[in-house]
């Protein structure tokens, strides 16, 4: 079609990458006309992983088109040494996917995705993948069809296009899952002699298995390129990001769990003293004597490695180790430490890659067998350190069935309250805030290393690039209700709105003259922000045109650290440093009574529950409140138990739990009737925890702390 030239740009201080049509196709009416349509469906798209357009033109039969020059290889050089690492292919596939996504947004089909066609170069400690050649897209309702199955590679082609059918981005999803399978491989999905056998191969054979070709590879890998390469496009992933992020699953060492997995067990429990797992000072009694005790049901296989018991005690039926055979070749097993009790070999994995660690099986949901021949006294659950092996279902030893399980330990939770799902890292500073999106399939987090960040809550993996752009730390984060939209406030003066499906700021750049930002929030209708600043003030934006709308709020005495709409919309509420919180219509913008009184210390946080008839508050005086938002009172006695400042607080999707946040290194959940703690204290973060949130099912909830991580637990009531 054309060559490739770096160029100077003649106007502007910057290379660029100049593309040429050869001259015989320049003279040619039709090539020439679908070059021009070339640059005009490029300049289209705006996206950090796609190569920009900047202008195009005409030297008689010359045609060119200048666009960003990026200065590293294209991903079939890397490939030259070989297949590339999961995780590096990961990165390429993630990034690829963004872009693919967004250009799908636009109406915009690639049709050529392939290795050559991503260009890779180094920036800010990490690759950055660029989609280019744009040789064959075409709006996806343009008609015309300029001979694609010509120009198109064929060794990535989806067999609709290859056939001349109705094409969409599911072309470029197949292509895409095309790609993996090559980075992971280095072979092409069907490696045939010619150009008619790989023809054939795209209509009519399965798609290729990744495990095949590189044993070393999990087996569920083979399942998302048989999804992304399916024959019928029906039957592929919805987008790229889904392919991407089933990728990101299938690949991962530790890949996210549900917790309902079998805990790895210790052997059964002999008559006689308490296993030395650890210190009997962390023994205690459960908390609910009346759990149910679950039964093993007997399993009549017989284990290879048999656990072996004591005599008195029932001869077990021990279920086969199930186990991913890479793995376990890779990761050789390893005996248990302690030689006075015999126990299976567990494969036992070590992965070097930095976060997330998502949890496979949780040892808060099965628990090592009960001790059911010891005389009769309160039992005592103990702390236990469990192996928890990647895709591995552990044998669990039942005596002829009968030997119950009660719930075990780890410090966090119990059948009420929550259990660990996974912990995310990325961040470089503390993590001060967190939000749901009202789907619940993404979070946004708000970090003192001047970012903000999405993370799909599926793949528990980040989602995109960091939102950069602050100077300052960004201290919150608020979704639009539609979920389009992600505000940000910081310490650098000003709020930002970004969008949420392709991480560019929407709009400009919000400030409030030079006082800093604290908090900010949507409307429940989506149309207005509420932005809480140090200057004792709530102002008002339109969200559509970020314009000033209507009379701030007036009245405290200290900064507005938070503040919330009421779910109808009519009443406002903010929290302040001048330890009192306020309402206000919304209408009129005038406070609706005196300030309500009773913290002793800065409030920070503030939150309706569903119905808008309670409001929650939390302070640095170590105590949480209940406030009735009819009468203006507080509700009973404060919640009090944390040993330092709580740093928020967060209603339950049904209004019947209240989370809390604190300085004393937990997150606890308190039952809104009683005011009793749910369970024992969230643990787990090293440092002080700022912010929590659930999911707006209610069936997770999010952790934030100084520590720089994101804890997701699990909730069950």
């Amino acid at each position: 079609m054309g060559s490739v030239y770096l160029a100077r740009h003649p106007r502007l201080p910057m290379n660029v990458a100049l593309k040429i049509l050869l001259p015989e196709l320049g003279r040619d009416d039709e090539a020439r006309a679908y070059f021009h349509r070339e640059a005009d469906i490029v300049a289209r798209l705006q996206h950090p992983h796609i190569v920009r357009v900047h202008d195009r033109g005409a030297e008689g039969d010359h045609l060119w088109i200048a666009m960003d020059y990026v200065n590293g290889p294209d991903i079939a050089q890397l490939l030259r040494s070989g297949p590339l690492p999961p995780q590096r292919t990961l990165e390429i596939i993630g990034q690829a996917a963004q872009g693919l996504d967004h250009a799908h947004r636009q109406g915009v089909l690639h049709r050529d995705v392939k290795p050559a066609n991503l260009l890779t170069t180094m920036g800010a400690g990490r690759n950055h993948v660029y989609l280019t050649d744009f040789g064959i897209a075409r709006t996806a309702d343009d008609p015309t069809t300029v001979t694609a199955s010509v120009r198109a590679t064929f060794a990535y082609a989806a067999p609709e296009l290859l056939t001349g059918g109705v094409l969409d981005h599911r072309a470029d999803i197949y292509a895409l899952g095309a790609t993996l399978y090559r980075l992971l491989t280095n072979t092409v999905p069907y490696p045939r002699d010619t150009l008619a056998a790989i023809l054939h191969a795209h209509l009519t054979q399965p798609p290729p298995q990744p495990t095949a070709v590189r044993s070393d590879l999990p087996p569920r890998i083979d399942q998302v390129i048989a999804i992304a390469m399916a024959k019928d496009p029906a039957d592929r992933y919805p987008t790229c990001l889904a392919l991407a992020h089933a990728a990101h699953s299938a690949l991962q060492q530790f890949g996210p769990g549900s917790g309902q997995q079998w805990a790895p067990p210790t052997r059964p429990i002999e008559p006689g003293p308490q296993p030395d797992t650890q210190s009997s000072r962390d023994a205690r009694p459960p908390s609910h004597p009346s759990w149910p005790q679950q039964r093993v049901p007997p399993i009549p296989q017989p284990n290879p490695a048999p656990t072996q018991l004591n005599p008195a005690v029932h001869q077990p039926r021990v279920a086969p180790t199930q186990m991913n055979p890479a793995v376990h070749q890779q990761y050789p097993a390893r005996p248990h430490t302690n030689p006075s009790q015999p126990q299976p070999r567990l494969p036992q994995p070590y992965s070097s890659r930095p976060q997330p660690y998502p949890i496979l099986s949780d040892p808060n949901t099965q628990p090592p067998p009960a001790d059911t021949s010891a005389p009769p006294k309160p039992r005592m659950l103990s702390r236990r350190r469990f192996l928890i092996g990647a895709a591995i279902a552990v044998p669990v030893a039942a005596a002829a069935g009968s030997i119950p399980l009660l719930a075990g330990r780890d410090g966090s939770s119990g059948p009420q309250g929550a259990r660990l799902r996974a912990v995310l890292s990325g961040h470089t500073g503390l993590v001060h805030a967190v939000a749901f999106s009202p789907d619940g399939k993404t979070l946004a987090t708000a970090s003192f290393d001047n970012t903000a960040r999405l993370w799909n809550v599926e793949a528990q993996a980040q989602q995109g690039e960091p939102l950069t752009g602050h100077s300052d730390r960004v201290r919150s984060v608020a979704f639009s209700p539609d979920g389009t939209l992600l505000a940000t406030t910081s310490a650098d003066t000003t709020a930002r709105i970004w969008e949420v499906s392709t991480g560019y700021q929407s709009g400009d750049t919000l400030t409030e003259g030079s006082v800093s930002i604290n908090g900010i929030a949507f409307s429940p209708d989506g149309t207005l922000l509420a932005i809480a600043a140090s200057d004792s003030t709530v102002h008002f934006r339109s969200a559509k045109t970020r314009t000033a709308s209507g009379n701030s709020l007036t009245g405290h005495n200290g900064a507005v650290a938070a503040v919330a709409f009421s779910p109808d919309g009519t009443t406002v509420a903010t929290a302040s440093f001048d330890t009192t919180l306020r309402l206000w219509d919304l209408r009129t913008r005038q406070s609706i009574s005196d300030p309500l009184t009773g913290h002793t210390d800065r409030v920070r946080t503030i939150a309706f529950n569903s119905d808008g008839t309670l409001l929650a508050t939390n302070s640095a005086d170590a105590t949480a409140r209940l406030w009735d938002v009819r009468t203006r009172k507080q509700l009973g006695e404060p919640i009090t138990g944390h040993t330092a400042g709580i740093r928020s607080v967060a209603f339950s999707p049904d209004g019947r739990t209240l989370v809390t946040t604190s300085d004393d290194r937990t997150a606890r959940l308190w039952d809104i009737e009683s005011r009793a703690q749910i369970g024992e204290p969230l643990t787990g973060h090293t440092d002080a925890v700022y912010a929590a949130a659930f999911s707006p099912d209610g069936s997770l909830l999010a952790t934030t702390s100084s520590d720089k991580t994101i804890r997701l637990w699990t909730v069950s009531r």
